[in-house]
């Protein structure tokens, strides 16, 4: 390339929006974990998680009323289903002793679940007020265990300490369909379904942030249900009515999206849930293909 060609190619570079430079690949569709002669069909699935010191993704089956588990290599590991007695799991996360926090959906219920000694007990919401009862939509922990549980009847997020007794109340703005709620490097994020918001707060519940725009257009968000933070902070929002996944800065600036509606690999129709592990993998619960549609960043 001419010298006069390298030059020019270098201040384009660098009058370039920061933003632009900062986009980057959308990540590649990696597998897809589905049905198999060992699971058996699918229900509707909940949510997922995956555990960073076994190595093992957990699948919450709503309708069919179990957990199943996964190996490193998305292979089908085992399942739990209470004796019967966990009937509508949808959300999970999973606590450094060990002990499981599912919502049980058709009860409204959070249990703390051991799955060695097949054990589901109620978490104790006794001294939580509000104006309605507590509806649990979705949970997350913070790096000190505390628990974190979205309130979708009273727009906000609970917080229980590591010893699981309740400690205060995150209120939501504008929170009438508060869908998910994720905890990572001490800021809570909330999105909400119907407002098409994300929102910020430190672990005081003091709101830092705030953005996103109703729409379907570029770097809009039409019926946004949940969230995932990345390590350096950019943020990924699934998007159920547009079938994306959208990705915005630590600012909230939107920087790119990827997938779209479809039935072929790496494409989604209905997904409901989103989550990333430390090692930048996607899990998109792609709920009307019966699946759950893995994505890496190309390295």
């Amino acid at each position: 390339m001419p010298m006069r060609m390298i030059t020019l190619v270098l201040i384009l570079a660098l009058a370039a929006p920061s933003s632009l430079l900062a986009r980057g690949s959308a990540p590649e569709h990696l597998v897809s974990v589905v049905r198999s002669a060992e699971t058996g069909a699918f229900g509707l699935l909940g949510g997922v998680f995956y555990d960073e010191g076994r190595k093992r993704l957990y699948v919450a089956d709503t309708t069919g009323g179990r957990i199943l588990s996964y190996d490193e290599s998305f292979a089908y590991v085992s399942q739990f289903d209470g004796g019967g007695r966990l009937s509508a799991p949808s959300a999970l996360v999973r606590d450094v002793q060990g002990r499981f926090y599912v919502i049980q959906a058709g009860e409204s219920v959070v249990l703390a679940v051991d799955m060695q000694g097949k054990t589901m007990i109620p978490l104790d919401m006794g001294s939580v007020r509000g104006i309605n009862p507590v509806h649990p939509v979705n949970l997350a922990l913070d790096e000190d265990d505390n628990l974190y549980v979205a309130d979708g009847a009273n727009q906000r997020v609970l917080v229980f300490g590591a010893d699981r007794l309740y400690r205060r109340a995150i209120p939501v703005p504008d929170g009438e369909g508060l869908r998910d709620v994720k905890v990572t490097g001490g800021r809570v994020f909330t999105v909400n379904a119907l407002k098409g918001g994300v929102c910020v707060y430190d672990l005081s519940g003091r709101l830092v942030a705030r953005f996103g725009e109703r729409g379907r257009g570029t770097g809009e968000l039409a019926f946004p249900v949940s969230i995932a933070v990345a390590s350096g902070g950019q943020i990924h929002v699934l998007d159920r009515h547009r079938c994306k996944v959208l990705v915005f800065s630590a600012q909230g600036t939107f920087l790119h999206e990827f997938s779209r509606e479809g039935w072929r690999e790496g494409r989604l129709h209905f997904p409901s849930y989103l989550f990333r592990n430390r090692a930048g993998q996607l899990f998109v619960v792609d709920r009307q293909n019966e699946r759950v549609s893995v994505f890496e960043q190309e390295r």
